[in-house]
């Protein structure tokens, strides 16, 4: 059986139940780190504190982990660092992403999207006065010149 673009689309293998930490895991996870955050190596302060998978969990596949393992695969960072890692790792899927859309056009013969200039669609303009048009500097309407 052929599963049709948007049930491909919509099944996603990654998804799975996020596993969150207890208040007693992040408390060791703080400790085991010794207060410092896992990229910058700045003390963490309270209240700016995230807790994030080392590993994204869309980039896993279909691996599914312990409680034990999903501790380990975690880490606690500053608001800044994490701000700047969830950046980065969601243009690399959007980029992922596109490239799987791409492909799923090309499998399933669905022509891609025609581009845009530049994303901004272009009006038409406006329609011209068959006998009149507008002067330059003053605004007035005075009668066209006939062209011979």
């Amino acid at each position: 059986m052929t599963l049709s673009r948007p049930d491909v689309i919509l099944e996603r293998k990654w998804m799975q139940k996020r596993v969150t930490l207890t208040p007693k895991q992040k408390a060791q996870k703080r400790l085991d780190q010794k207060g410092k955050c896992a990229k910058c190596k700045f003390d963490l302060m309270e209240g700016d504190i995230e807790y994030d998978h080392r590993v994204p969990i869309w980039k896993r596949g279909n691996e599914v982990y312990t409680k034990e393992e999903e501790y380990a695969l975690q880490d606690a960072l500053c608001g800044l660092c994490h701000k700047h890692k969830t950046r980065k790792e969601a243009a690399e899927r959007a980029h992922h992403n596109r490239l799987e859309r791409a492909r799923l056009a090309l499998v399933d013969g669905v022509p891609k999207p025609a581009k845009r200039n530049g994303s901004k669609m272009q009006s038409p303009g406006f329609r011209k006065h068959p006998t009149l048009k507008q002067q330059i500097g003053t605004g007035k309407m005075v009668p066209r010149k006939e062209k011979t």
